[in-house]
């Protein structure tokens, strides 16, 4: 899921020119998606989007790429008067870090990632529709071990242009693997994100 979209000023219109992704080791399928967070005003912004060389995509809503150009956001986060983000799933390729990460147990999977989310820089709205598809889809095994995948890492191997400036740029994928027993592993240190002007956020699961 590309993450949100927010401006602080207006609604807003530009164009998602490229999501590029490199070469390399291909990894299971990753879930992706775009849309607009609430800020101050009440003018509309104009997304052109379209996704290209990010792996097989395999699904999407709307339908990529042809609807995924001329996209419009409204500062409460509509998307084409009808989403509230854009989403999509493909084959991802990539040279992912996995030294680092949280070892969960799956009972604690909702505090975790409500908090976690947070402590990255998502608003309530995101983290909801991330828990709200992810926690259900999380039940069989006793713990999983969340490797985050950083903004810095993932705009190497999947950048993302836009044609508007970006101001505040958050992308986050976990890749996460199930344990049947608990394991310790390094903490990742989570970046500094400062929420201001026109704001991209992304969220994304890859299950291994």
């Amino acid at each position: 899921n590309i993450g949100t979209v927010a401006t602080n000023s207006e609604e807003m219109s530009a164009t998602i020119s490229e999501i590029a992704v490199n070469t390399g080791k291909a990894k299971d399928m990753t879930m992706q998606a775009v849309s607009a967070a609430r800020k101050a005003t009440e003018q509309v912004h104009e997304l052109g989007a379209a996704t290209r060389d990010i792996g097989k995509v395999t699904e999407s809503i709307p339908a990529y790429p042809k609807k995924w150009e001329n996209i419009r956001v409204k500062p409460d986060g509509t998307i084409n008067n009808k989403y509230d983000f854009l989403f999509y799933e493909a084959d991802l390729p990539g040279d992912w870090q996995f030294d680092e990460g949280w070892c969960v147990a799956q009972k604690d999977l909702p505090y975790f990632f409500k908090t976690n989310l947070r402590d990255y820089g998502f608003n309530k709205k995101e983290i909801k529709d991330f828990t709200d598809w992810w926690i259900p889809r999380l039940k069989d095994e006793p713990y999983y071990i969340m490797y985050p995948q950083h903004t810095a890492k993932i705009n190497s191997i999947v950048p993302l242009k836009i044609n508007k400036e970006i101001d505040s740029l958050l992308r986050l994928f976990y890749f996460v693997e199930g344990l049947e027993s608990k394991r310790d592993m390094p903490a990742p240190v989570i970046p500094e994100f400062e929420r201001k002007g026109f704001v991209v956020t992304e969220w994304g699961v890859s299950l291994r």
